[in-house]
């Protein structure tokens, strides 16, 4: 059963259903232009009765009222063609039917033919999961066989009976038989492969790699536009700043390291996915080539895709299994990590410029305090920070919070220190962020150049696809 069958079985039931939508239309027709004179039937035979102030109601017997004649006469035409469009009407609604009946039969024919498109492809893939069962078979044979022709030659030297030689010669033709019989099996199966793999599975490994060529181009465009976005941003953005202040700035940079650690390790696994994919994928078609070395003038040729005229499905998956083994995602990975850390003394020196910001405000205000009850205690109305000079009392107040005012200072610098560090670790984000999107782009340019040396089946060379 070949996919034009299972597709000649679809597209017979798309017709069908086309012919059930004509029949369905053409009932519908019918349905209402059946309905549109029966009301106006009923409409003047109702209009006679009233006329003759008679109460026609539930069809009132027409045979009991004076005047049938003349109903007769007036309605006979319109009556005939009401009962022809019933009639018409009856004939569609059996056709609808019939063709809903016919269905049920399309689908069958559907199923039947994919059911056994799926079976021949089942078996043809068995027998490519297992392609040394037939071998092994003719391996057995072929070795009771040579143990049967060596007891067949003693027999013939040793003088035996005709009869003893007759059976083992016997035994030996049938050995003989079912190993031609086990190699032309091999021979079908060996045919079927090549066509299922050549026919059915090539032309979808070459709509993979070409998906994939289209992705990595799109990944590498979008990270060059990415980087120069960030480096156009130089002058417009910040990337952090210590205005950002409380435990929401803080969330803020840790929330950001976590997205960036996991996404150094998804993409890690999304190439190492690939990677193992096609690792995979060609030593399970490695399996149907023998390996066996060859000896040559210069010595033991070592085995080769190539050299021994392999398909074009086992070339192309070297090539890719040979691009992909060429990839390193380490770069990626450690600029996704740098930054990371990054971000972690970033947080770091935001969690200690919050700290020392609090201690200065504690001070300030401790010390603002004092100052305010120096000055209330003297009857003095202190606002916006009265000036202490000309005031009695002022060593008094030198002496009294003199240590307290040299303790706020202190912090303050600490703090404008804190929030140098701040800025400094925001500033060096831009470089980081700038690392990656340059590694991501030299990432997927190398790999996309590596794709593009796989064989293209359908040109028959490493072109580009």
């Amino acid at each position: 059963m070949s996919e034009s069958q299972v597709s000649a079985a679809i597209h017979d039931f798309a017709s069908s259903l086309h012919q059930l939508w004509e029949k369905q239309s053409e009932e519908q027709q019918q349905r209402v232009q059946a309905d549109y004179l029966s009301r106006a039937y009923e409409r003047r035979v109702r209009s006679f009765y009233e006329e003759r102030g008679i109460n026609y109601s539930n069809g009132t017997a027409a045979s009991e009222v004076a005047g049938l004649d003349e109903l007769e006469k007036n309605l006979g035409f319109m009556k005939k063609r009401l009962e022809k469009q019933r009639i018409i009407h009856v004939q569609a609604v059996k056709e609808v039917n019939a063709a809903s009946s016919s269905l049920r039969s399309g689908m069958m024919s559907i199923f039947e033919a994919l059911e056994s498109f799926c079976l021949e492809r089942l078996e043809g893939y068995q027998q490519m999961r297992n392609p040394n069962k037939g071998g092994k078979d003719e391996e057995k044979h072929r070795v009771v066989y040579d143990k049967e022709c060596k007891k067949l030659k003693d027999l013939t030297k040793k003088g035996a009976e005709s009869s003893k030689i007759e059976i083992v010669s016997i035994s030996v033709g049938r050995l003989l038989l079912r190993i031609n019989v086990s190699v032309t099996s091999i021979d079908a199966i060996s045919r079927r492969i090549d066509k299922l793999r050549e026919e059915n599975f090539l032309p979808q490994l070459s709509e993979l790699i070409q998906g994939l060529i289209r992705m990595w181009t799109f990944m590498a465009e979008c990270h060059k536009k990415q980087l120069q976005k960030i480096m156009e941003a130089k002058s417009h953005v910040q990337v952090a700043s210590c205005k950002i202040t409380g435990d929401s700035g803080l969330r803020a940079t840790t929330k950001l390291e976590m997205e960036c650690l996991n996404w150094e390790k998804c993409f890690g696994d999304w190439i190492n996915a690939q990677k193992s994919f096609v690792k995979f994928l060609n030593g399970w078609l490695i399996k149907f080539i023998s390996q066996e070395n060859e000896e040559t003038c210069n010595g033991i040729a070592h085995f080769s895709k190539g050299r021994v005229g392999a398909p074009e499905t086992f070339i192309v998956c070297k090539n890719w299994y040979q691009a992909v083994q060429k990839m390193s995602e380490s770069q990626v990975s450690a600029a996704i990590h740098d930054f990371a850390s990054s971000l972690h003394q970033l947080w770091e020196k935001q969690s200690e410029e919050q700290q020392q910001r609090v201690q200065a405000d504690y001070l300030s205000r401790d010390y603002e305090r004092r100052v305010r009850s120096f000055y209330e205690e003297r009857g003095i109305n202190y606002s916006n920070g009265s000036a202490a000079s000309g005031l009695s009392g002022l060593d008094e107040l030198e002496k009294n919070i003199g240590f307290m005012k040299k303790r706020l200072e202190k912090q303050r610098i600490i703090h404008v220190q804190a929030v140098k560090e701040v800025n400094a670790a925001s500033s060096s984000l831009r470089s980081g962020m700038m690392s990656i999107f340059e590694a991501l782009e030299s990432f997927f340019l190398e790999g996309l150049k590596g794709y593009q040396q796989i064989r293209n089946p359908n040109k028959g060379g490493k072109v580009e696809w």
